[in-house]
């Protein structure tokens, strides 16, 4: 039907031409951004989903800045400690020859003059070993707690079995034992952690010793539980002359550094390992005796050989976590392209589908618009 004051089909080409200019808004849009979900009014659920991603995202740049500065630290440290290792090996050579008693008087001097260059060397190279301000072949700073348990008096010819727990913190265990008159003795230390200590003696010369055994913990899920089972005997029975004392068992946290290493909150802990001459036993050396001098060096040895060994270690621990924080950042950001960005093919696609349906509207809106004057026509 024809009406003057009524067009439906202009009404029908209107409508679709506004509809269709919206679409075109909106694929204009993903184009020029490249994204799907700008807004939360695009695609609520998707965006709040992305914005999770997102800051997931961040948070593992965050934890990846953390573990390369770690790695830079542990980096500087096992360099350092090897190259300890490197000089003490020289000292422990130099420690020999003083103990060769056919060298005359000058050459030992000249050795020891030798001993304590090297030994200064040692102590600056552990001094100059920070990064970013943190050294850990020097100690923190920072005040550490120990404890003690005593167990008084000398038990003669008997024997004692008790256990302690350290907790699940990293630390060292220092287990005091002074042996008295002494020609039967059996100690027995199982540290809780797949490691044991034993010594045994038997019918051999009546003795005396104090020991100090030590033991380092790194930081486990589990306590550190020490048990140990002594028995000692000697010629003065058991009225307390011979036996076994024990004047302290000390449990001293460990000097550690915390980095940040997971996107939860949780840290990693990178342990101190002081090795100037005075840590190592070496800051006294021109007082001791040849055969000292000789074990005290190889005692150091033994540590730094530990201490870089630790270092080494923790490095590849840590390029195995930077690994998988890159991993999971690159699923993080797959995950989040899924989720908001726009297909720019399908959008091209569509944006040339509807600039030719536009262009039809636009002369169907035209042919609409016209049919008014077909009433004239049938009027003249």
């Amino acid at each position: 039907m024809l009406s003057l004051l009524s067009n439906e089909g202009s009404m029908l080409a209107r409508q679709g031409l506004a509809s269709l200019n919206r679409r075109m808004d909106t694929t204009r849009a993903q184009i020029s951004s490249g994204l799907k979900v700008q807004t939360a009014r695009d695609d609520g659920a998707a965006y709040a989903i992305a914005t999770r991603i997102k800051s997931d995202q961040m948070s593992q740049g965050v934890v990846q800045n953390n573990l390369s500065r770690a790695q830079s630290i542990v980096d500087v440290a096992r360099g350092s400690a090897e190259a300890i290792t490197d000089l003490l090996g020289q000292m422990h050579e130099r420690a020999l020859m003083l103990n060769d008693t056919s060298l005359s008087p000058e050459a030992l001097q000249s050795v020891r003059d030798d001993l304590n260059a090297l030994n200064s060397q040692l102590d600056s190279t552990a001094k100059t070993s920070d990064f970013n301000g943190i050294n850990l072949l020097q100690t923190s700073g920072k005040a550490t707690q120990n404890w003690g348990r005593p167990y008084g008096g000398i038990v003669g010819g008997g024997s004692s079995y008790v256990n302690y727990d350290a907790g699940n913190g990293a630390g060292r265990m220092d287990f005091y034992l002074n042996l008295h008159n002494v020609n039967n003795a059996n100690v027995n230390i199982d540290w809780g952690d797949g490691s044991q200590y034993t010594f045994n003696y038997s019918s051999g010369p009546a003795f005396s010793d104090n020991k100090v055994i030590q033991h380092d913990y790194e930081a486990g899920w589990d306590n550190h539980t020490m048990t140990y089972s002594i028995s000692a005997s000697g010629p003065g029975g058991a009225g307390g002359t011979s036996g076994f004392h024990i004047p302290g068992v000390n449990f001293i946290p460990a000097d550690t550094t915390e980095i940040t290493a997971y996107a939860s909150g949780e840290t990693v802990s990178m342990t101190h390992k002081p090795m100037g001459s005075g840590d190592l036993g070496l800051n006294d050396l021109n007082s001791l005796d040849a055969a000292t001098v000789l074990s005290t060096v190889e005692a150091a040895l033994s540590t730094t050989l530990d201490s870089a060994a630790y270092f080494g270690t923790l490095q590849n621990r840590l390029e195995r976590m930077t690994t998988a924080s890159v991993k999971r950042a690159d699923v993080l950001e797959t995950a989040h392209g899924d989720l908001v960005d726009a297909d720019l093919a399908k959008q091209s696609a569509l944006w040339q589908a509807d600039q030719t349906q536009q262009s039809l509207i636009q002369q169907s809106l035209a042919i609409a618009n016209s049919a008014p004057r077909v009433l004239l026509q049938l009027f003249n």
